[in-house]
């Protein structure tokens, strides 16, 4: 696998084939004992060496592969190494010699350790003359069977062994033939793992085995490692559109364990499937729409319930059979038209459905300056004439992201905002079509040069930008961003164009990414670290120059950092300097802004390439223990002026545990989340994942009040549970405080927009918490019948707004009153009060011109 990739990729870049071709880094002829050259013998370059960035050097270890040629010889392209790394050359089988060759590194090494060591004096150094002669190898022979040690012999069954102690890094593979007979070749003298899978044709219902470890010499053979392959358990059932209805093809279906096995299946025209090989224990199933399916059907879990939290576990014992059946719901179609501002219908771009009920996580993702967010499971293209149809969707709120899918840059990428300023959560109903279109922008671009004071052109610096003023999707959420097009890295002349720009107003940073040169972050017209750089303005078709930027080495900041507990300085804690003031936001928010460090024996550390400003320094243990984390201010001063040296006390830690009552589990590693939201800035709040059962413990806490939210949606989570605040729990050092949460189920609102008694499609209606709310926390369209479903919402009393924007014209705004009538003023709405699991019908409205 890997020479396949390095072959595609070289393929693709025929400068680097041709370089490698030319000069290879290493190169050479590998024979047998005898003399003769050795055809599809493996040769492994492994790599180990450094890679310069603004904080440092970053260690790595790699491998390159490739194999001899009918001739003997080899080479590793010229791009595999570096200055300063070392390499080790290996030699084995496995790439298509039929022979019996035992492994081997450079030079006659039997052992990785006894290697001799390549280095690499120069980042153009290379190896020629890196030669072998290959001794005969150990093999490993025996018979593999089915179901029972003396059950029939299975042919395609994969045998895996794996090097351990001095043959660690050896992996060689071999499947059984006629019988289960097998003999597996090219092992060294030590001791390997030996195990039995499926996925080498063997048919029938079982599942891998594992033998245990064998101890093999050069040149002999080890008889009679002999296994068999346990009998597979087995999870079928029948899927339908209703209890007792039509049968449903086309239906993707998932079974997974909380230890991450998954198998998949899709039903056939009958609607049964039937899922083999499974391991005995509890299995979540997941059906869902996509695999091939006419209609739109919502997903849902065993038994259906669309509800992660209420999901049931399928037990199947060893070989032993379970039924999991489905009995589907209509889903929620997602479909518009995307349009230029000339109103040309555009082809190939990207629409990204992200689900508040999938991953709320995801759908805090930003809207990149120069694309679209990627964090939604599904991202789809529209066709030749612009339009684009999303079925098999659960019922809920969505946020949906376009941009252009090709290297055109003439477009911007834009959200739904269903005609307001800012992106809109949309509902999407069960059983109908919702439409979302859109107009994407023309783009513009951001230009500029990167100098030092003394007007250098500095290159391989990376240009961010960020919307000004970060825009809330809903009271919880901040939509942040990170968006660097492909070359909004300034090159040797310091200059930069950032193209693909949606219009908007941007803030833009500057950060040494790509040389390994220390420069400290700067910020356009040079503002200090943790204020609100100036705006810049990006206009359709034009481009903004001028965004220029200086950079410096920026200072060192030395501190100290000692326990609470023994007042002895603490070593190995981590320490990061981020920019303003510390939140839960800010530390993903500009990752090339923030300065890590790792305190010594001494407890001391130093942070570098700080620009003058404000900074948070967050210190705390690197891994859990007694101490909590901490966060103090520190100001880094301009000129030749020194900063502070902190000293940073780590509290003793205190903790919260408890029980998430409805823990989502989606059968794919998805739970609840618990976050600790602190009270005081000086203490830093950790999120966690409860477990299956619903467990969660939050530890490394500093003494002092939190703010606990439960929500449902974490990871993968598809939960219809509404979010639980608890506003005050305090902690004290060295003890534990409990807190439970209760996740309720969400409920929504429906109803039917008229106007003189006919159905008005596309009139935007929209939920809020209050009379003077500035946005609301769901929105809704109305389909073709004039009807609508506003869903997701958590308990509690709302107001709701009709008005224009989302498909049609010319009706007055109104809020409901109690009647269709409404009213024209938020504050003589009357609340609609939802409570947790419960609809609300018939919020009805009668427009008027």
């Amino acid at each position: 696998q890997a020479i396949a990739t390095e072959n595609a990729y070289a393929r693709s870049h025929p400068a680097l084939r041709a370089a490698a071709a030319s000069r290879p880094l290493v190169s050479g002829t590998v024979r047998s004992a005898a003399g003769k050259p050795l055809t599809g013998i493996c040769v492994t370059a492994i790599v180990a060496g450094t890679f310069p960035t603004p904080q440092g050097q970053i260690s790595f270890n790699g491998n390159w592969s490739t194999q001899t040629a009918a001739s003997g010889r080899y080479s590793i392209p010229s791009f595999a190494g570096g200055k300063g790394d070392t390499i080790r050359i290996q030699f084995t089988d496995g790439c298509g010699n039929t022979g019996n060759y035992a492994p081997q590194y450079w030079r006659n090494a039997a052992i990785r350790h006894s290697a001799t060591v390549l280095h690499q004096v120069t980042a153009s150094s290379t190896f020629s003359g890196i030669d072998a002669r290959l001794t005969r190898g150990a093999a490993v022979s025996g018979v593999v069977r089915g179901g029972t040690a003396t059950g029939p012999g299975l042919a395609g069954v994969c045998v895996n062994a794996s090097g351990r102690g001095d043959q660690s890094g050896i992996d060689l593979a071999a499947a059984t033939g006629p019988g289960g007979r097998y003999k597996l070749v090219g092992l060294g003298t030590g001791p390997y793992q030996i195990w039995f899978a499926t996925g080498c044709g063997v048919k029938g219902n079982y599942i891998g085995g594992r033998y245990g470890r064998v101890h093999v010499r050069t040149g002999g053979t080890a008889t009679g490692v002999n296994g068999f392959l346990p009998p597979g358990a087995t999870i079928s059932g029948l899927v339908t559109s209703q209890v007792g209805g039509a049968p449903v093809a086309g239906i993707c279906v998932t079974v997974s364990n909380p230890a991450g096995s998954t198998l998949t299946a899709t039903t056939g025209k009958s609607g049964a499937y039937s899922i083999d090989r499974v391991t005995a224990g509890s299995y979540y199933a997941y059906f869902s729409g996509g695999c091939g399916n006419t209609g739109s059907y919502a997903p849902q879990f065993f038994d259906d319930q669309a509800a992660a939290g209420a999901a049931e576990t399928v037990h199947v014992s060893t070989g032993g059979s379970a039924t999991a059946d489905a009995y589907l719901q209509p889903g929620g179609t997602l479909a518009g038209r995307v349009t230029n501002p000339a109103g040309k219908p555009l082809g190939n771009v990207c629409v990204s459905p992200v689900s508040q009920l999938e991953d709320d996580l995801a759908a805090s993702a930003a809207l990149g300056a120069s694309s679209a967010s990627e964090g939604s499971y599904n991202v789809l293209t529209t066709n030749r004439v612009g339009e684009y149809s999303d079925p098999n969707l659960a019922p809920g709120l969505y946020a949906v992201s376009f941009s252009p899918c090709s290297s055109d840059n003439s477009l911007g990428a834009a959200w739904f905002t269903g005609g307001a300023s800012a992106p809109q959560w949309l509902s999407v109903n069960a059983g109908v079509v919702t439409n979302a279109n859109v107009v994407l922008p023309r783009s513009g671009a951001i230009s500029g040069t990167v100098t030092t004071a003394s007007r250098r052109p500095v290159s391989g610096v990376c240009v961010l930008v960020y919307p000004a003023g970060q825009t809330a999707l809903d009271s919880q959420q901040l939509v942040t961003s990170i968006g660097v097009s492909g070359d909004g890295i300034t090159a040797k002349s310091g200059r930069y164009k950032l193209t693909g720009v949606a219009p908007g107003t941007y803030t833009v940073s500057f950060a040494a990414c790509l040389t390994s040169r220390h420069y400290a972050p700067a910020w356009y017209k040079n503002k200090l670290a943790g204020q609100q750089p100036t705006p810049v303005t990006v206009r359709a078709g034009l481009t903004t120059g001028g965004i220029d930027a200086v950079v410096g080495a920026g200072k060192s900041v030395s501190g100290v950092i000692r326990s609470g507990i023994s007042h002895r300085p603490v070593a190995g804690a981590c320490v990061i300097a981020l920019p303003g003031k510390f939140s839960l936001q800010s530390a993903v928010s500009d990752p090339f802004s923030l300065e890590a460090a790792q305190t010594g024996k001494s407890g001391r550390f130093t942070l570098h390439n700080l620009a003058p400003g404000s900074y948070a320094v967050v210190a705390g243990p690197c891994v859990s223990g007694p101490l909590a984390d901490t966060v103090d201010s520190l100001e880094v001063p301009a000129g030749s002026a020194a900063a502070r040296t902190p000293t940073l006390i780590l509290p003793q830690a205190g903790s919260i545990s408890g029980i998430v009552s409805a823990p989502a589990a989606d059968g794919g590693g998805g739970a609840a989340c618990v976050i600790a939201e602190p009270v005081s800035s000086h203490d830093v709040g950790p999120e966690v994942a409860a477990g299956y059962d619903g467990g969660y413990r939050l530890t490394n806490l500093a003494p002092g009040r939190y703010r606990i939210e439960f929500t449902s949606d974490c990871g993968n989570g598809t939960s219809q549970l509404a979010p639980v605040t608890v506003s005050s729990v305090t902690v004290a050092s060295g003890r534990n405080t409990a807190v439970n949460g209760t996740l309720p189920v969400v409920g929504d609102i429906s109803g039917t927009v008229t106007a003189d008694g006919n159905p008005v499609p596309g009139e935007c209606v929209a939920a809020f918490t209050s009379a003077t709310a500035s946005a609301p926390v769901a929105t809704a369209i109305t389909g073709t019948d004039g009807s609508y479903q506003i869903g997701f919402l958590a308990p509690g009393s709302y107001r709701v707004k009709f008005s224009t924007g989302c498909g049609d014209a010319g009706y007055a705004t109104q809020w409901w009153n109690g009647t269709a009538a409404g009213s024209p003023s938020a504050a003589d709405a009357v609340r609609v009060t939802v409570a947790a699991g419960a609809a609300v019908p018939a919020v009805n409205a009668a427009l008027a011109k």
